[in-house]
């Protein structure tokens, strides 16, 4: 890069989840379809606990009326919610009848103490081979007489993934761990969280961009990713990340909290209060990675903002939530003989 553009560049990449920043954990690979756990899956039932962790759990839908509410001044949540509750509802299932691939590779990885994953590299031929140790197993061989030896050879020459999945349990739910191998031979388990995205291309230790070359090296660095990974996401390649996610939650917990019965009031603020802590820690986590990048002024700001806007959220306390908005004042309760508006406030009609 030097030699090509002037510069010596830093290729920043961050976890696609932002509750997976900071977790000492292990990527996840194209072979696990389960998703670290986020935001939304937090208000779908996940365990707090597993935030930012890939995790398997029994989805709880949430009531029609607050997706509607949250849908109303965040445009969008719900087309996001209903997807991901689609996938998750699938992925529980899943697990429940047995057919997952992330369990066929634990029960792989206890059985061969690890194994090299073969199909998780694109256009690669396997001849129906998952693991590189089948080969090697005379069991599974015996199973398959249609295999040639240049079949065989072939794969052996091909590249795969190694991997030492494990299963565990939290709160009902399962967590997926992977075991990586060190320098001495031994292993160490990890949880495995989010995969990657490229996040930016900057210059090395915090300089300035020379006039008129940052689109030349993007350029340049993305294609050379494309044409020469086996898998690329580009999405997500920025250095601002100065997205709010339900930024304006406070607007649809007014709408929830003045159309609750007093009766309920009490769970329905604790659920808010859940609620807006699950968001700061969502700002905290995005300011976090931003910190891990050199300071600009506009980072400096945006991670202030990110900042204070988790000390925000994280001061609707149950308690404040319902001083702040009194339960049931756009209610209308229809009992015998009687209408009333407030829950328990209006005329007798």
């Amino acid at each position: 890069m030097k030699t090509k553009f002037g510069i010596d560049v830093e290729v920043v990449f961050r976890t696609a989840e932002p509750f997976s920043t900071g977790i000492d954990g292990v990527g996840k690979r194209a072979f696990t379809k389960e998703k670290a756990v986020g935001a939304m899956d937090l208000m779908l039932g996940a365990p707090p606990d597993l935030k930012g962790k890939v995790a398997i759990f029994e989805p709880k839908p949430l009531p029609d009326a607050v997706v509607d509410a949250m849908n109303f001044d965040n445009p969008g949540f719900k087309a996001e919610y209903l997807t991901r509750l689609d996938t998750q509802e699938k992925n529980w299932k899943a697990f429940q009848d047995g057919t997952s691939r992330t369990q066929s590779i634990v029960e792989a990885s206890a059985k061969y103490d690890g194994v090299n994953i073969l199909d998780g590299v694109s256009g690669q031929k396997t001849y129906g081979v998952e693991y590189l140790e089948q080969l090697d197993d005379p069991v599974y061989m015996a199973t398959r007489p249609d295999l040639t030896a240049d079949q065989i050879a072939e794969i052996r020459r091909g590249p795969s993934t190694f991997a030492k999945l494990e299963l565990d349990t939290v709160d009902g739910a399962f967590t997926l761990s992977d075991n990586v191998k060190l320098s001495d031979g031994s292993f160490a388990k990890k949880p495995v969280i989010s995969d990657y995205d490229g996040q930016a291309v900057i210059p090395a230790n915090g300089a300035d961009w020379p006039a008129g070359v940052r689109s030349q090296v993007e350029t340049f660095v993305h294609s050379e990713f494309k044409n020469k990974l086996s898998r690329y996401g580009r999405h997500g390649w920025s250095d601002t990340a100065n997205d709010l996610p339900s930024d304006l939650f406070f607007l649809p917990a007014e709408y929830i909290m003045s159309t609750t019965h007093p009766a309920a009031a009490g769970r329905v603020a604790a659920d808010l209060s859940r609620r807006f802590g699950v968001l700061a820690d969502e700002f905290d986590a995005k300011a976090a990675r931003l910190e891990a990048l050199p300071s600009t002024p506009g980072r400096v700001a945006e991670i202030a903002k990110l900042r204070n806007r988790a000390a925000e959220f994280r001061a609707f306390t149950p308690e404040e939530i319902q001083k702040r908005w009194p339960p049931g004042e756009k209610t209308i309760v229809f009992t015998r003989g009687r209408i009333s508006v407030g829950s328990n406030q209006g005329t007798g009609l």
